[in-house]
């Protein structure tokens, strides 16, 4: 983790206010690293958006209200911890940039949440702590109902980590410590 994957999630996640078919839907951090990728990122959006998000005239709104319901929707699921951010106004379609967390005991059956099976498609970005890279590509692959994502990302200079990154996790394209790339 690094503060250039900070700079690259906030940048990749948020421009557009995530309406873009290639922003990530949600972000694997080794566990003992959570704190310190999470402070990057929260640096990295404040840097680019000011501590009033709001009033930032580099961050956009939300494009339908139907669309603004559903992202709300996500945040008030079982299990979705909001880290950072998750203030809206429906009058203005207003999301500000959002960290959640997903607690999968916390729900019924161990069911994953809608923002875990669906493309977001919003400014709101799940961090999941992992312990090892089989566990993410296993949890990769029984994400239920959802297709392979158009590009998948890694941040690493272990090429034996790349590797079984783009063996386990199958994807349009993989790109390595960098995000968007494929636009």
């Amino acid at each position: 983790v690094s503060t250039q994957s900070g700079h690259y999630g906030r940048g990749a996640k948020f421009m557009n206010n995530g309406q873009t078919c290639v922003a990530p839907d949600h972000v694997f951090v080794p566990r003992e690293l959570m704190k310190e990728y999470e402070k990057a990122l929260i640096s990295s959006i404040i840097k680019m958006y000011g501590k009033d998000v709001r009033s930032s005239t580099n961050y956009g709104r939300i494009i339908s209200s139907n669309h603004f319901n559903r992202l709300v929707g996500y945040l008030r699921e079982e299990g979705v911890h909001v880290l950072y951010g998750g203030e809206s106004d429906p009058s203005d379609r207003f999301i500000s940039p959002t960290l959640v967390t997903c607690n999968f005991a916390e729900r019924k059956g161990g069911s994953l949440p809608s923002l875990m099976r669906e493309e977001i498609f919003g400014p709101i970005l799940p961090i999941i702590p992992y312990n090892d890279i089989d566990t993410v590509i296993t949890y990769r692959h029984n994400i239920a109902g959802k297709d392979s994502p158009l590009s998948s990302y890694c941040f690493s200079t272990d090429n034996s980590f790349i590797n079984k990154v783009e063996r386990g996790v199958p994807s349009g394209s993989l790109n390595v410590n960098d995000l968007i790339f494929v636009i």
